[in-house]
């Protein structure tokens, strides 16, 4: 006989591994016994000491995947409601009950939520009789106050909260299992699903079925998840597929995508997810799986007019997607659940180039502006930089504490994020060293001010509001600098040989140390035409493989052309010659014209099946 120890089967595989619903009066004590500072959450060490009170054998590292995929408002804590709704526990605050379906769906249980003063906590259990499977799903309305349940006959039932015995109403229509249930409080209704996809909308003042939908298009496996999006009148259902949705002024999607239908204008990688979050000119987000290429959800950022860019980041503890559009907000996201986790008060009025994050911080500078915006993402302390020697900064990276900025006219400048001063500059055309800023030129700060009113705009202080002209360090008036691009090894420790940033100018790559002392270790021609214009560097996690992409500014109609570079160990200062072409490189180049279908195919195929080394036997190769 099934009993309250039945185990949860519908919820993550880590999950289902630890939580079964016996346990659940344990896990609340346990949060409450856990919560030594009375917040109503456990952060990362309490959640991972406590759960392992009751599961010794899970390991750490699956508590903290765990901690992070819970946390829906991505606020470094989780509370029990969080939990609960994570592993898909029915929830009525009306109720204030907690509604559990047995693994094999002949029983339920309304356990009560925990009180205080109360050492024992209420259940009332329900059973089907015979050998009847009544519970594969439930949902509940306030208004009448009823359960309604779905069963493996395809029967739905009605029932009292408090009468177990039996129910008091038995809805026909489904031939197939009833797999899911949602209730529409606006409209008064309950929405059931079947696994043969047939939707029906039930009135709750008459229990008659008054629409029956047949899902087409979605294939042969069995929906996964449902969501009811109540304003629109939309329902989204997923199988191993994609999402399609149903609902009144809205279309069933005819066929899978495999990437977005307008022009992607970012893209960011999750390392502990495995997953990339890209984001088209209709501010629509689609977040991937790295390993099968598919999408595993979208969210829309703008509204359906919005066509624009949008720049995007994640935090630095990658709990939360920052993005930064062409209306100027910085919003939060997050982007296991599309839940929008607010506004920055701060308004960024031009193009944005680049938005990096340390910590709870974000820099976002912007086209043909001196101006980088150094955002508290708590709201606490907003800053602004400036230094004189910036005339658009056209790229951004981090290296521990450490901003480096790439601006229009070929100067790269070293910040000190802790207190917003400007380190170094150096300039590839001019020097190679890396020069330290004086004392005089530390006054370009700014802490910005926060409007009171609907706008909510960004004003900075009057010091500092002047400026004198940006200029290059450097006379040399040859060549035409295309927007230089800076990016960090931050696997890596900085030190005088070793070399933690890379910079790119006029089709070459530059490796460079980030110390006082530090200077160029070495560069080569990254590409393979004079003309060729480096538009976007990455690393792979280990910082060993280097990905570029450039364009041909001379072609007419010319696609991204993408490099692959396998580099050694950086060379010290002593062993660089004289000669601007010292060292070479064999560059693996695939032409992808413009990219079709999943966007990481060319990488990944590049990155996993090819080695590249020197084209002459006497040349090195560096790996930076």
């Amino acid at each position: 006989m099934e009993t309250y120890e039945d185990t949860l089967d519908n919820g993550p595989e880590t999950a289902t591994k630890m939580f079964s619903a016996k346990d659940i009066p344990e896990i609340v004590r346990i949060f409450e016994e856990a919560d030594v500072d009375g917040s109503g959450a456990l952060d990362m060490e309490e959640f991972c000491e406590a759960m392992q009170k009751l599961y010794y054998a899970v390991t750490t590292e699956e508590l903290t995947v765990l901690h992070m995929k819970i946390d829906t408002n991505c606020d470094g804590t989780v509370d029990i409601e969080e939990l609960l709704d994570f592993l898909r526990i029915q929830y009525f605050p009306s109720l204030d009950s907690f509604a559990i379906c047995g693994s094999s769906s002949k029983t339920m249980v309304l356990v009560a939520s925990p009180r205080p003063c109360i050492s024992k906590l209420s259940k009332a259990f329900f059973k089907s009789t015979l050998d009847g499977e009544f519970f594969t799903c439930v949902d509940y309305s306030p208004t009448v106050g009823f359960l309604v349940t779905g069963g493996t006959d395809g029967l739905l039932r009605v029932w009292f909260p408090h009468k177990t015995t039996s129910c008091q109403q038995v809805l026909e229509g489904h031939v197939q299992p009833v797999t899911h249930i949602v209730y529409n409080p606006k409209d008064r209704v309950f929405v059931s699903l079947s696994e043969d996809k047939n939707v029906r909308v039930w009135s709750e003042n008459s229990w008659a079925c008054v629409q029956s939908i047949e899902v087409k298009d979605m294939g042969r496996s069995l929906i996964s998840s449902v969501y009811y999006n109540i304003d629109n009148n939309e329902l989204f259902l997923t199988n191993s597929d994609i999402a399609k949705c149903i609902g009144r002024g809205t279309e069933v999607f005819k066929d899978m995508l495999t990437s977005h239908e307008n022009p992607v204008c970012s893209a960011v990688y999750h390392s502990i997810y495995k997953q990339v979050v890209s984001v088209c000119r209709k501010g629509v987000v689609t977040v991937w799986d790295i390993l099968t290429g598919k999408p595993v959800m979208e969210f829309r950022i703008m509204p359906d007019e919005y066509v624009g860019h949008t720049a995007m980041s994640f935090d630095g503890a990658l709990r939360r997607l920052v993005t930064v559009s062409e209306d100027g907000k910085v919003r939060l996201w997050n982007s296991n659940n599309g839940l929008d986790l607010g506004v920055l008060p701060v308004s960024i009025h031009k193009k944005v180039t680049g938005i990096v994050c340390i910590d709870n911080r974000v820099f976002v500078s912007g086209r043909n502006s001196k101006i980088i915006y150094d955002l508290d993402i708590e709201g606490h302390k907003n800053r602004i930089l400036k230094h004189d020697y910036l005339n658009g900064v056209s790229s951004m990276d981090v290296h521990g504490s450490t901003l480096v900025t790439a601006s229009s006219n070929g100067n790269i400048i070293i910040w000190n994020t802790n207190n917003a001063e400007a380190l170094y500059w150096l300039n590839t055309s001019h020097s190679l060293r890396i020069y330290q800023i004086s004392e005089k030129d530390q006054d370009h700060r700014e802490t910005l001010r926060v409007k009171k009113g609907k706008k909510r705009e960004v004003q900075g202080t009057e010091r500092g509001s002047e400026h004198k002209k940006s200029t290059a360090l450097t006379q040399d008036k040859t060549h035409v600098n295309s927007n230089p691009l800076v990016i960090c090894l931050k696997t890596r420790e900085a030190s005088v040989d070793t070399a933690t940033l890379l910079t790119s100018r006029q089709g070459y790559i530059y490796a460079w140390t980030l110390t006082s002392e530090g200077g160029l270790l070495g560069k080569f021609k990254a590409v393979n035409d004079d003309d060729a214009v480096i538009t976007t560097m990455s690393t792979d996690v280990n910082d060993q493989i280097l990905l570029i992409g450039d364009t041909d500014r001379q072609a007419e109609h010319s696609g991204l052309e993408y490099h692959t570079l396998k580099l050694d160990i950086g060379l010290p200062h002593k062993q660089i010659p004289d000669s601007s072409d010292f060292l070479t490189s064999f560059i693996l180049a695939l032409n992808t014209g413009t990219p079709q279908g999943c966007m990481l195919s060319p990488l990944l195929f590049t990155l996993y099946t090819h080695y590249c080394s020197t084209r002459n036997g006497e040349n090195s190769t560096v790996k930076l």
